[in-house]
């Protein structure tokens, strides 16, 4: 039995998220720990960005909500390659997976196959740019930046999702060790990236057990902490399990959780009470599945589960 590990305590501070310096294990979001956030610890020279496999690549796992309010997971799969001291930008940038969620256990997938998003090569930082591509550092002490993507092409993601996906902005922090990076737009997605050769499925012996989740709010910028809470994942039966848990506030709750996708680590959960396909909550693993980001529709809050 495998529990998901985490050590978030994560803030989102206009646009970018900061960390509130929390966490167990070796996997750490700490700012101001550890070394300070620099481009060449982050992202390839121009050589290595000329590599079509390898550890130079990112995984990313995301999770998006919707113009219409259909819930999707996914994978992506890029290059951050140096353009500055203090910037780089996206290369070769592809969609690897994409479904959208149909009840707890049931996905469509939308995307099965590498699919290039046309993302142009080139840092473009300017107001009046029709074409953005860049990660910036905002605060290297505390190892958070900024980024903006255009994609080429805007049908990717599938017949489903109610508009094109013409791009994605957002904050980004990374781990104390510079391993992990973990952001979102605090409105429509939130992903979790990381430096490695391949990624393995997401299994119901990663996330059956005793979980602590770190709970917290995001409201005009200003972060803050709304409780925590001890869950327990029953064992999975079709990949659905129980779940059972109390909150710090003093309520107690229960409901069902399912392994939606296994490919994208996508989770979707119901509480007691609720009917039919609808879903209180969702979250997405990390690539490595060792900890997991979600945000809890029922009560409004994001949550860090470890």
């Amino acid at each position: 039995m495998k529990v998901l590990r985490i050590a978030f305590c994560l803030l989102f501070f206009h646009g970018a998220l900061v960390g509130s310096g929390c966490g167990v294990g070796g996997i750490r979001f700490s700012p101001g720990t550890g070394d300070a956030l620099t481009i060449d610890a982050i992202a390839s020279s121009t050589s290595s960005c000329d590599a079509s496999e390898g550890s130079d690549f990112y995984f990313g796992r995301i999770g998006a909500l919707d113009d219409a309010g259909l819930l999707f997971s996914g994978v992506v799969r890029f290059q951050l390659c140096r353009s500055s001291d203090s910037a780089a930008f996206f290369k070769d940038f592809t969609l690897e997976h994409f479904s959208v969620v149909n009840s707890l256990n049931e996905n469509t997938a939308q995307v099965t196959s590498r699919t290039d998003l046309e993302v142009t090569e080139s840092i473009d930082t300017s107001s009046t740019s029709t074409t953005t591509n860049y990660f910036q550092i905002v605060d290297a002490d505390l190892q958070y930046g900024y980024f903006e993507i255009d994609f080429g092409k805007t049908d990717a993601f599938g017949e489903l999702i109610a508009a094109p996906v013409t791009g994605a902005a957002g904050g980004v922090i990374f781990t104390s060790d510079l391993s992990t990076m973990a952001g979102g737009d605090n409105e429509s997605f939130i992903f979790i990236a990381q430096k490695i050769d391949s990624l393995d499925n997401l299994s119901t012996g990663d996330v059956d057990g005793n979980w602590d989740t770190f709970n917290f709010t995001v409201s005009g910028g200003t972060v803050s902490t709304h409780s925590t809470s001890t869950v327990e994942i029953g064992s999975f039966s079709d990949n659905l399990a129980e779940l059972t848990g109390e909150n710090s506030e003093g309520g107690e709750f229960s409901g069902m959780i399912g392994l939606n996708d296994a490919t994208s680590g996508g989770m979707v959960y119901q509480y007691t009470g609720t009917t039919g396909s609808s879903v209180d909550g969702a979250l997405i693993a990390s690539p490595d599945n060792q900890f997991a980001l979600g945000f809890d529709f029922a009560g409004g809050f994001y949550f860090a589960a470890y």
